[in-house]
């Protein structure tokens, strides 16, 4: 295994159509996000991180040489630490959910590094996350028009009744197309969309994250139907975006627009900042129209979440100082709140199963990747690194009440690779004028 050191020097370019092939075969990565759609109707989404896991770390351990790009030894650091942190753990069934969330951090370490080594190309891996933007439209609508629906899939039909019975299981392995919610003084439930996820925030903070990305993938289209079809699916996620009275997806997805307009600004880009800002506003727009902001605050007047999920914050730091250096290695419930600690956010998530360093580890990665690409990005002629670059700008702040699954990692990890991927190539073209 090699780690690759950049080169020192002034900022170079790199266009939107590098892409780093190395040896690796990339049909792995390929089938794993082409695939989800297939792979959520047959059960098997919860056992991804385990697929790839052995798939793709079996490529990287027989490969003659990898490549550990700058920004992923954070991570690598991360998956070491929370073998560390199980010692913590008190009981079987949390040992279970520790190895559930071990897999998915490590799979998602392994995906990175594959990405980076493989022969692929930008455009297999962002249709690979057009495809999943597909799944997650499609899911939302289900639960629009169907939002007592669901099915029982393959994989549940074979599961043992003692696994069954974990509510998470048949939540994952038993789908249902929205989460229905009557909180006290509301006249009618609230439907709101969640498929593929169990729940409608793991809805909300996809719809954010693919923005960008579907960005950046229209950025690389080269058809004129394509690029239609992409503002169109777009387009087509506002409804079921509306019927999840999701505020976090409202600001993320501000925070990622916020820093699109930044890099178009910095990068000279005035063209496509304009255009942005026509889109944007026209968005807006739409969603005010459509009862957009009537419904959240519907939702807000019957259901104070902000205070419940700030008293859950505030518990969940208090107990971290009882144990800052390796945490709890699984969230646990408490009695005085009703919820248990160390959920509501993949940061907390990560405090309170590993500690300070625990979520310590994955912030750097992300501020690190961040910091190295974000030159590059705004050099390019194209928008789709700073496309790319604003979904971890996103994922940066969704974290903090959005906790993450298999689908969010692959779709943080796949900006990260891209990125890390150009970085790369720009060192690599530095070092042959040299």
């Amino acid at each position: 295994m090699t780690v690759a050191r950049t080169a020192a020097g002034g900022v170079g370019t790199c266009g939107a159509a590098v892409d780093v092939s190395p040896g690796l075969p990339g049909w792995p990565v390929v089938l794993l996000l082409w695939g989800m759609p297939l792979w959520w109707v047959l059960g098997l989404t919860p056992f991804l991180s385990f697929a790839a896991l052995a798939v793709l770390g079996l490529l990287l351990v027989a490969a003659r040489r990898v490549v550990v790009l700058p920004g992923t030894l954070p991570l690598l650091a991360l998956v070491a630490w929370m073998l560390a942190c199980a010692v913590m753990l008190d009981s079987t069934m949390r040992l279970v959910g520790f190895g559930f969330r071990w897999a998915m951090i490590a799979a998602a370490v392994v995906v990175l590094i594959y990405v980076t080594n493989c022969r692929v190309t930008e455009r297999a891996l962002l249709g690979g996350v057009a495809v999943i933007g597909v799944l997650v439209v499609v899911g939302g609508w289900l639960g629009l028009l169907f939002p007592h629906g669901g099915f029982v899939t393959p994989m549940a039909r074979v599961m043992p009744a003692a696994v069954w019975n974990n509510e998470l299981v048949r939540d994952l392995l038993a789908p249902s197309f929205a989460e229905v919610q009557q909180p006290w003084g509301a006249d009618e439930p609230f439907l709101r969309p969640s498929a593929p996820f169990p729940y409608t925030n793991g809805w909300g903070c996809a719809i954010a994250l693919l923005l960008p990305l579907l960005m950046a993938f229209r950025e690389r289209c080269t058809s004129a139907w394509m690029r239609a079809a992409v503002l169109g699916g777009l387009a087509a996620a506002l409804p079921p975006a509306i019927a999840t009275r999701n505020r976090g997806m409202l600001l993320v997805l501000g925070v990622i627009l916020v820093a699109q307009f930044v890099g178009l600004a910095w990068g000279d880009k005035g063209r496509s900042f304009a255009l942005l800002a026509v889109v944007a506003m026209l968005g807006v727009a739409a969603f005010v129209a459509f009862g957009g902001w009537q419904r959240i605050e519907e939702r807000q007047a019957l259901s104070d979440t902000t205070a419940g999920r700030a008293s859950i914050y505030s518990a969940t730091w208090d107990t971290v100082l009882t144990s800052p250096v390796l945490g709890f290695g699984a969230p646990r419930p408490s009695a005085e709140i009703g919820i248990s600690l160390g959920t509501q956010g993949a940061w907390w998530t990560l405090l309170f199963s590993y500690g300070i360093l625990g979520v310590g580890l994955f912030l750097v990665f992300l501020v690190r990747v961040l910091s190295i690409t974000h030159v590059i990005a705004r050099w390019e002629r194209g928008t789709d690194g700073l496309w790319l670059h604003s979904a971890l700008v996103g994922a940066l702040v969704a974290g903090f009440f959005y906790g993450f699954d298999t689908i969010h990692f692959l779709l943080i990890m796949v900006a990260a690779g891209i990125l890390l991927r150009r970085r790369a190539a720009v060192d690599a073209a530095r070092l042959r004028q040299a």
